[in-house]
């Protein structure tokens, strides 16, 4: 179930148990810089370096690199998840020597494809489920969005307009349009706001005219996200 969320292990919990297994191992303290989204600069005169995903805006190439806790963006339910892990994997892989990767999940075709170079095999496979379960590139996808402070009030109005939609598409005879959700955001509270999707699938020859004709009646306070990033 997607309620089960993995979490990160956290920089800081990172940082803690390696000084553990140096004093433990009665070896000199290592010198452990951290690199965060709030460090402007690489840091330097490092051992160790703990780093979010701030690292890839750096070109940086170290003996050895470990990825902790992969998993996190395996369980994102996302279509594009596993094409994300592969291509952070390779990317992590290339600035190191050796790349040792932690996760529960040793199977998963991202993971496999990364260790094995069997990139080709896992692209086969990913466009053969994107086929079968109605994903880019065979389908076209615009993601709708509300935002309410109230969650009830976010609920209604998501639940109505995924309703009026679905209405608006029998009554002018559209064919190949999927409508999903409304479901909440993966992170479901933002600044306060409440945010609700509903992710509207359509044939990639879809005309502009039955588009308009069912998006101009969205209310103006929806954000319309054509070919979205993340459908969650």
């Amino acid at each position: 179930s997607y309620n089960l969320k993995p979490y990160g292990i956290g920089i800081d919990k990172i940082e803690s148990e390696l000084l553990k297994f140096f004093q433990y191992q009665n070896l000199a303290k290592p010198k452990i810089a951290k690199l965060t989204s709030e460090v402007k600069k690489l840091p330097e005169n490092w051992q160790i370096l703990l780093a979010t995903q701030a690292l890839f805006r750096y070109k940086l190439h170290v003996p050895f690199l470990a990825i902790i806790n992969s998993d996190t963006l395996i369980h994102i339910p996302d279509f594009r998840a596993e094409e994300n892990l592969l291509k952070q994997t390779l990317l992590l892989a290339s600035m190191s020597e050796r790349t040792l990767i932690q996760t529960y999940n040793p199977d998963d075709p991202a993971l496999v494809a990364a260790a094995t170079g069997k990139v080709h095999e896992f692209w086969e496979r990913e466009l053969a489920l994107r086929k079968q379960y109605g994903y880019p590139p065979f389908v076209k996808l615009i993601k709708l969005t509300y935002r309410h402070r109230d969650l009830q009030i976010a609920q209604r109005v998501a639940r109505n307009v995924r309703e009026k939609l679905y209405r608006d598409l029998q009554t002018i005879h559209a064919t190949g349009y999927t409508l999903h959700g409304p479901y909440p955001a993966l992170i479901s509270r933002e600044r306060g706001f409440y945010v609700w999707n509903v992710l509207l699938k359509f044939p990639i020859d879809a005309t502009r005219d039955t588009l308009h004709a069912t998006l101009d009646a969205l209310p103006p306070d929806w954000q319309i996200d054509v070919d979205p990033v993340s459908i969650v």
